[in-house]
């Protein structure tokens, strides 16, 4: 059986090293050109198919196992917002107004990382994974997933399910929440799941202002 948790810790540096890239680096909404660029570099390297410029700076990455299967799809956003970054770090942002406040950097890293992992088992995998970096998330216009989608990354083949994921500030490293209704839905009741066993949560107290306002106060540890 394959242990792609210690796979996935083996390449840890990296990983950090990509989000720190993209993190100095930030990009708006529908600007994400050097962001998509890296990313298509890398996706290439790992030996994927990969399509650019979808619904403007959209990259899909195709990995098809060597097994007949279902089709997959793993999403992340790539856009940054329009705020001034004020920590104090060595990959603090380098484009004044600026930042990856959001941690979109770092789900594209994690993506990035998904894809490596998963391409190194190819001859493992049963079917076929398709890798989403959507940009304008954060777009209250015509966002980025709806352009993505009209120009086909739903089809061709077909996706049966899709799957993403978001950071957020004030979980420790290594548990990971699911809910099953708004994000800020107050008395919201969590449970998490982390590598050593499953445990319970105290009741969700996210309706408090003042914790929706810690979300934002990034440590970038990483």
């Amino acid at each position: 059986m394959i242990d792609f948790l210690k796979e996935a810790r083996k390449i840890e540096p990296e990983i950090i090293e990509t989000r720190r890239q993209i993190h100095r680096r930030p990009e708006l909404a529908y600007k994400e050109k050097a962001t998509s660029k890296l990313v298509a570099e890398k996706l290439r390297s790992f030996g994927l198919e990969v399509r650019t410029g979808i619904g403007g700076t959209g990259v899909l990455g195709i990995l098809r196992g060597l097994r007949k299967g279902g089709v997959v799809g793993l999403r992340a956003d790539m856009d940054a917002l329009p705020i001034e970054e004020m920590a104090d770090v060595e990959f603090r942002s380098k484009e004044k107004g600026v930042m990856h406040a959001c941690g979109h950097d770092t789900h594209v890293a994690m993506l990035l990382g998904t894809a490596k992992l998963l391409a190194d088992h190819r001859e493992d995998l049963a079917g076929i994974v398709k890798f989403f970096f959507q940009p304008a998330e954060e777009h209250g216009g015509r966002g980025g997933a709806k352009p993505m989608i009209q120009e086909g990354v739903m089809e061709n083949p077909k996706v049966d399910f899709v799957f993403g994921l978001h950071i957020v500030g004030d979980v420790e490293s290594g548990v990971t929440r699911s809910i099953s209704s708004a994000y800020d839905r107050p008395n919201l009741c969590r449970s998490a799941i982390d590598n050593r066993a499953p445990r319970s949560l105290r009741q969700d107290d996210r309706s408090n202002p003042a914790n929706r306002h810690k979300r934002w106060k990034h440590s970038l540890r990483h």
